[in-house]
């Protein structure tokens, strides 16, 4: 959608689109980041989570599944940034996510320079920090560069439901979104295999995701 109305020089349209699809995003984070809150225990506990960790897993889910609605929105506004033509962009804001949350997650695991040591939930944190800084960084970005897309009050009082828009969005994503969901149940269905042979097998699973991580997102984006 954005590409089109980018296409066409119909930037009201593209401060259109791109303020329903920030609505919708947040508001789905909100949504999953408040039902992950209620169940993650149970969820855990589904997946075999070895007692010995379960509850440094619980501290680092409930932490991920609050700054899900700030993840979703970074994610879009790459995503929106990218149609635009500016891939350049996008990758620098994900270059400063990763450098961030690989600096700061041993920084905040060994409490350095007077910050506390909070185990295995600094990496939750580090992702929070390092997508509120790269959005941040996008921000004044935009602004700079006079990009319609800017923050501004004429985008912020777009960002609400537009029916139309919204319908035609959920068409155009429900196929990638089926995409990733099934992904991520083969992912849980796998840990929960990996979680029977003990803490140190879950350690090294999670090494292994994280790497392949930062090795395979910023080429899929």
């Amino acid at each position: 959608l954005p590409i089109c109305a980018w296409g066409a020089k119909d930037l009201a349209r593209v401060r259109e689109i791109a303020g329903t699809t920030l609505f919708a995003g947040a508001a789905l984070g909100l949504a999953i980041g408040a039902a992950g809150q209620l169940v993650v225990g149970q969820v855990l506990a589904w997946m075999n989570t070895p007692a010995e960790v379960i509850a440094q897993a619980i501290s680092y889910a409930r932490v991920m599944v609050a700054a899900l609605p700030l993840t979703f929105t970074v994610i879009l506004a790459l995503a929106m940034l990218r149609s635009t033509g500016d891939s350049t962009a996008s990758l620098i804001a994900l270059a400063i996510c990763a450098i961030v949350v690989l600096l700061l997650t041993p920084t905040l695991i060994l409490g350095l320079f007077g910050l506390p040591p909070i185990g295995v939930a600094s990496a939750a944190w580090a992702n929070g920090c390092g997508a509120a800084l790269s959005l941040g960084w996008l921000a004044w970005y935009l602004v700079r560069r006079g990009h319609p897309l800017a923050p501004s009050m004429e985008l912020f009082s777009l960002i609400r439901p537009k029916p139309a828009v919204l319908w035609r969005i959920f068409q155009l994503g429900i196929p990638t979104g089926l995409f990733f969901v099934i992904s991520a149940c083969a992912d849980v269905a796998l840990m929960r295999l990996v979680n029977g042979y003990g803490p140190h097998a879950t350690a090294a699973w999670g090494v292994v995701s994280q790497l392949a991580a930062y090795v395979q997102f910023p080429a899929a984006s």
